[in-house]
């Protein structure tokens, strides 16, 4: 998959948690760790848990086997998919390799949050997108406060 992507231009990657080897989680945690290509887990594991999961580790859509064949061309056109998955990316806007505010660094590229003495934070998926969008966007929340 690694060689494939650096190789050719990849619109979208399709992904099983149960495979020999590494597994689906390992391999999406990589991935994202180095692209933004959109990603659907196509999975035989329906439990909620496994869901969560999935898309906590990056997947942008996440179907369960069986699935409608209508339900998997939505979710590969860029749509979401019924099960709840999350809206694929193709537009992400990069105006920078890295946002810093305060005393944090947002790796873009690598997908990281780092603290003034370099410590890694683990973010979910979601808890990165969200602390993106917020910062890619400071002023558009200026008129909200933090409330004990």
């Amino acid at each position: 998959m690694f060689t494939a992507l650096e190789q050719h231009s990849i619109d979208l990657v399709i992904l099983d948690l149960m495979l020999q080897g590494e597994d689906g989680l390992s391999l999406c945690r990589r991935l994202r760790a180095t692209s933004h290509v959109p990603v659907i887990m196509l999975t035989a594991m329906g439990d909620h848990t496994d869901r969560v999961v999935g898309l906590e580790v990056g997947a942008d859509d996440y179907l369960t086997k069986p699935f409608d064949q209508r339900e998997f061309a939505g979710a590969c056109q860029g749509g979401t998919a019924p099960d709840g998955g999350r809206r694929y990316r193709r537009d992400v806007r990069r105006h920078a390799a890295a946002l810093c505010f305060a005393d944090w660094r947002l790796d873009v590229t690598r997908r990281e949050l780092r603290s003034a003495n370099n410590t890694l934070v683990v973010l979910s998926g979601g808890e990165f997108d969200l602390l993106l969008a917020f910062a890619e966007h400071p002023q558009e929340g200026s008129h909200a406060r933090a409330v004990a």
